[in-house]
This record gives structure tokens, C-alpha cells and sequence, in this order.
């Protein structure tokens, strides 16, 4: 009975979709995200299945994988990629999901794939070894959370910006509005995932000037004082945090915002919003995928990007991704990225 409101609601809303009021269209994408939810919640109370043997089966092969098209992805880095267990798709049970993995598994299922391979498999990468995998030729796709700096352009083929972000603070609520909550401290643990352009930023002593200001504006003007502490996984963020082992963690923003909705009991955490630095995503594309030594790497990067623009970008198209994007990034979505995607659905 439910569903079936929801789904009354939902096909009144699509009669508004060209409605001339911007509110309607907001509304609508917002129900999408909430109805995804109340599904979501009524399947896993109903439907709890065993583990599927095709999941098993969409681990690539160590030895090497010549039938599927190979795709690097993360356990940790919601909501782009992220291990999970059971999610059903066309192809069977994936144990990888989120924004950058479904873009890369649609793209496999698509028209403008010309490799000749239609199935996919994945690769587990970090943040310290996925260039490095995509260089030695053992994912054709990355299919991450990474983020297009001048250096990974320079040095990699990347797709069109896939989304637009900032970085932010990660911190406890406690004590924030107290004269001093970090001065006092004989030292302040800034926490960072091992291996990700937020750990570099921050090696190279260039620190960015909001989060200059941020620690000035909380009484720290004693930069020895801050130390570094080097975390294996986002998901250890909240628990440091809680138990005081770190005060601050420092990591892209979507990410972190992911994080904290997924854990138990995040009242006493919020993400520090003031811009930081930007952070285009996007999918990389390996030079020599599928293990060839021609330009596939061309082809491969051209057809993805005609991918993203054609079926995602494009102004027929554009509204539709929106709506599935808002769901994807749990509700959480940058405005400026959606006029960005526009543009590459108009001007690639």
C-alpha cells in the first residue's frame, strides 16, 4: 500500500517535469531520492537473499582477464564507489556499487562500447596502487573516486568531469563554540585516507588558506602543533573522531557526507563546508586496456566520453541523469555540476 502511494505521488510529479516553477522540479528530484529510500527499506525487510554465485564471478581473474572489460573500483569511497552486499542488477549480484560504478557498468551494457566485450568484472584498488594498476595494465577502466588534478591529466587519459566538488573538514561538534576548542590542544591530529590527493595537499605543507583560516578562527595559530594521522579507510573516520584519536578529517566532501549517513549515531559529527580546494572526478581510462599495444586506449577514452555526453548530458537526456544522480548521491548534489553537465552534453 505504500508503494503504491509513493508511486501516485511520483507519477503526478513526472506531469510537472516541464512545469515552468524551478520548486516543482526540485521537489520531484528530492520525493526520488526518498522513494528510493522507502523501497530500498521495504526489500531489505522482505528480501534478504543468500549471497549470489555471480557475485563471486564478477571478480576478475588474478592471472589475468582477457573476456571482460576490467574495472578498478573502491570499497571505500561513497557514494562513487563502494563494496556492498547483494545489490541486484541486470547482470546478477554486483559487490561493487555507487556513482562512478554505475557509470562505468552502463557504459559496458551500451551502444558506444566498440571493444567487443559486453560483460565487465572488477578490481579492488586504493588510493596508493590504482594509477599504478591502471599503468601495469590490470584494469582498463577506474572507476573511483578520483579526482582529474593537472597531474593525473598529464599523465592519464580522462574522461569528461563526471562531477564537481570541494574538499571539507570532517570534526566533532564538541566543544566548537567554546573560546578555544582546538588551541588548547598540545597538539591538533589532522586525519587523512592514506594515499588520496587530500593526504598530498596536505604533505606538501601548501595548507589550504580556508582551513588556514578555520584553524586560526578555533584559536590554533601554532601549526607545530598539528600532526598528521595516515587512516586505511574513510569508514574509520567517524569512530577517530568519536574517541578522540583525531580532532579533524580532512577529505573530499561527498565522501564524507556518505560516510556519515551511513554510520550510527552522527549527531556529534558534522562536515565543514567552506570550499577548499576543487576536486573534478572523473573515470580514467587505461593507455593500453584489454592488454593491447594500439591506440584502444584512444578509441576506449573517445567512446566513453561519447557515452557520457550522448546518454547522460545530453539535453533530451539531462533531466533523467539529474533525477538518478540525486538518488546516487544520496540527495546530496552540487548545483554548479549540474550546469556543467549541461555544457558537456552540448559542447563535449
Amino acid at each position: 500500500m505504500l508503494d503504491l502511494m509513493w508511486q501516485h505521488i511520483w507519477l503526478n510529479l513526472l506531469e510537472l517535469r516541464d512545469a515552468t516553477y524551478p520548486m516543482f522540479r526540485h521537489v520531484r528530484r528530492r520525493l526520488t531520492f526518498l522513494y528510493f529510500c522507502v523501497a530500498l527499506s521495504a526489500t531489505t525487510l522482505t528480501n534478504v537473499p543468500a549471497v549470489a554465485e555471480t557475485e563471486a564471478s564478477k571478480i576478475c581473474e588474478q592471472n589475468g582477464e582477457t573476456t571482460r572489460v576490467r574495472l578498478g573500483v573502491r570499497k571505500d569511497a561513497p557514494p562513487f564507489s563502494y563494496e556492498v552486499v547483494n545489490r541486484k542488477t541486470d547482470q546478477g549480484s554486483d559487490p561493487y556499487a555507487g556513482y562512478s560504478v554505475e557509470l562505468c557498468t552502463e557504459f559496458v551494457g551500451s551502444t558506444h562500447n566498440k571493444t567487443g566485450l559486453n560483460d565487465y568484472c572488477f578490481v579492488e584498488v586504493d588510493p596508493s596502487n590504482r594509477l599504478l594498476k591502471l599503468d601495469s595494465g590490470e584494469i582498463d577502466l577506474l572507476c573511483g573516486a578520483t579526482t582529474a588534478s593537472i597531474d593525473v591529466r598529464a599523465e592519464n587519459r580522462t574522461s569528461l568531469t563526471t562531477y564537481l566538488s570541494v574538499s571539507g573538514l570532517s570534526y566533532m561538534r564538541k566543544g566548537l563554540f567554546s573560546k578555544n576548542p582546538l588551541g588548547n590542544q598540545d597538539e591538533v591530529r589532522v586525519g587523512v585516507r592514506t594515499g588520496t590527493t587530500s593526504e598530498e595537499d596536505l604533505k606538501k605543507e601548501k595548507l589550504p588558506g580556508a582551513f588556514v583560516t578555520f584553524l586560526d578562527s578555533n584559536g590554533l595559530t601554532d601549526y607545530d602543533k598539528l600532526k598528521l594521522i595516515e587512516l586505511d579507510d574513510h569508514n574509520e573516520a567517524p569512530v577517530r573522531l568519536r574517541d578522540g584519536s583525531i580532532h579533524i578529517y580532512f577529505a573530499d566532501r561527498p565522501i564524507m557526507e556518505a560516510i556519515l549517513a551511513d554510520s550510527d549515531g552522527n549527531g556529534d559529527i558534522a562536515v565543514y563546508n567552506l570550499p577548499i580546494t576543487l576536486q573534478p572526478y572523473s573515470i580514467i581510462v587505461a593507455d593500453r586496456p584489454f592488454g593491447r599495444n594500439d591506440d584502444a586506449g584512444i578509441e576506449l577514452q573517445r567512446n566513453f566520453d561519447r557515452y557520457l555526453s550522448n546518454e547522460k548530458f545530453a539535453p533530451s537526456k539531462v533531466d533523467a541523469f539529474i533525477d538518478s544522480l540525486y538518488v546516487l548521491m544520496r540527495g546530496n548534489v552540487e548545483p554548479f555540476f549540474l550546469d556543467i553537465a549541461r555544457i558537456q552534453g552540448v559542447f563535449p
